[in-house]
């Protein structure tokens, strides 16, 4: 579960860096911004299985 909260986190500071230092044109920038977000939104998916697989585990005796 750790690991794919940070991978996350990765993605977002990547894309932040991204937005913020590389120069572009602007058709290149919402060409990789796009494929970011669906990098982005897989990770949170991702991240979310994990936390369910992890609640799923825990037991109430």
């Amino acid at each position: 579960m750790y690991k794919s909260l940070i991978d996350v986190l990765d993605q977002c500071y990547g894309e932040s860096v991204d937005y913020e230092y590389t120069e572009r044109k602007k058709s290149e920038y919402f060409k990789e911004a796009r494929k970011n977000q669906k990098e982005i939104v897989k990770s949170i998916e991702n991240c979310c299985l994990a936390i369910r697989e992890r609640i799923e585990e825990v037991k109430v005796i």
